[in-house]
């Protein structure tokens, strides 16, 4: 998305790169809100924030906001990701927690697996994938 904008690859990845650092720093964030909002919100503020920021970020052109649009989507996401595992043991009643649970964490990859290649840049490479293997070799080159 960056490229297409104009950006060059290594302005890019360096744009990745702190981004990315801002990954280790985010749970570390949360435990300021951990207790003090019901874990339900929690995962609709990060919901809602990843939808919001995520849509600024891909109107944005200015550098910095580039970054720090990048950096709050890494953070709403960590806020999610935790609210979620932590809000999936309210859900279930104490007999069966520790299997639902259990049942959850396996089904999640799976699941995450079977839609993600239906949505935006995983879509393309999904299709170039099941095309290259539903065809023979002889056909992957462009004429």
């Amino acid at each position: 998305m960056l490229i297409a904008k104009g950006i060059k690859v290594a302005t890019s990845l360096e744009y990745s790169f702190i981004i990315a650092i801002a990954n280790p720093v985010g749970p570390l964030l949360c435990t300021l809100i951990a207790d003090r909002i019901e874990r339900k919100w929690q995962v609709c503020l990060g919901a809602v924030g990843i939808g919001v920021f995520a849509m600024l970020f891909a109107n944005s052109e200015v550098p910095a906001m580039l970054i720090l649009l990048g950096v709050l989507v890494t953070l709403c996401n960590n806020l999610l990701s935790y609210s979620c595992h932590c809000y999936q043991s309210d859900l279930f009643p104490t007999r069966i927690r520790s299997r639902a649970i259990g049942f959850c964490l396996f089904l999640e990859p799976v699941v995450g697996c079977t839609l993600r290649p239906r949505r935006g840049v995983s879509a393309s490479i999904w299709e170039a994938l099941t095309q290259c293997s539903a065809s023979s070799p002889s056909q992957w080159r462009s004429s």
